[in-house]
């Protein structure tokens, strides 16, 4: 989910979220809109260092996160938001509920506000020309 934020990779790039992998790449580890510095470093509250941070799935409810406030990220972001609500009318409202609306929330009611309306228009402009997002299941 980084890579459509922040636009590094294709949404189709496999993403291996296991520690082996994570440890053997040496490289900072995605998710969901920007880079976590080390996702086994055990920073974040209940993490453990050496184990993979029990927030990396949920990575729009990092800390860490930051998102540079302009009208590509915002346009990344909208995209994700319409994804997800895209899902939301044709998968089992549980699993929506379970999977996919903590997300939702935290888009909508934690990022997208501090979005300034005035980018709203140049990042509407700029949604059609992003890669297309994979649906969710």
């Amino acid at each position: 989910m980084i890579a459509w934020i922040t636009g590094d990779r294709s949404p189709s790039d496999p993403a291996d979220g296991s520690s082996d992998t994570l440890i053997a790449l040496g490289k900072n580890a995605e998710a969901f809109g920007h880079l976590c510095a080390n996702p086994l470093a055990g920073v974040a509250p209940d993490a453990v260092p050496g184990r993979l941070c029990p927030r990396f799935a949920a990575c729009l409810a990092c800390p860490g996160l930051v998102i540079p406030i302009d009208a590509e990220h915002l346009a990344r972001i909208l995209q994700a938001k319409c994804k997800l609500e895209s899902a939301r009318d044709r998968l089992d409202c549980n699993r929506w509920r379970l999977l996919y609306a903590p997300s939702h929330r935290i888009l909508t009611e934690n990022i997208l506000p501090d979005f300034p309306a005035d980018l709203h228009a140049a990042a509407e402009r700029i949604i059609p020309t992003l890669s297309p997002l994979p649906n969710l299941e």
